[in-house]
């Protein structure tokens, strides 16, 4: 199943610090559409990546979050062939991880 309205391109990771988890845990909630301001932006490396965008956004004790009304499908996939995956052929953007 692709997302018909949000591209592989619209999605973007988001981290928030083991400290401030509390403080969003309750506002954050799956299936809500957020506007978010005041945030830092970083390059999205490392070997597990959850999206192809090349930055990820990372919350703040500043970051403000506002509920807005939109309508975004709440799942979007992007499967690899089997092949790709066996034979460790996957874009190093893919959530898969690197051969040991």
């Amino acid at each position: 199943m692709r997302c018909k309205s949000v591209t592989q391109k619209d999605r973007i990771h988001a981290t928030i610090t083991k400290n401030d988890v509390q403080k969003w845990k309750e506002m954050l909630r799956e299936g809500q559409t957020y506007q978010i301001e005041t945030f830092l932006l970083q390059p999205n490396q490392g070997d597990f990546k959850t999206t192809h965008h090349h930055y990820k956004i990372c919350f703040n004790k500043q970051t403000f979050v506002k509920v807005i009304d939109a309508d975004i499908e709440l799942y979007c996939f992007d499967f690899l062939p089997f092949p790709e995956i066996l034979a460790n052929t996957a874009p190093e953007s893919h959530l898969i991880g690197k051969k040991q």
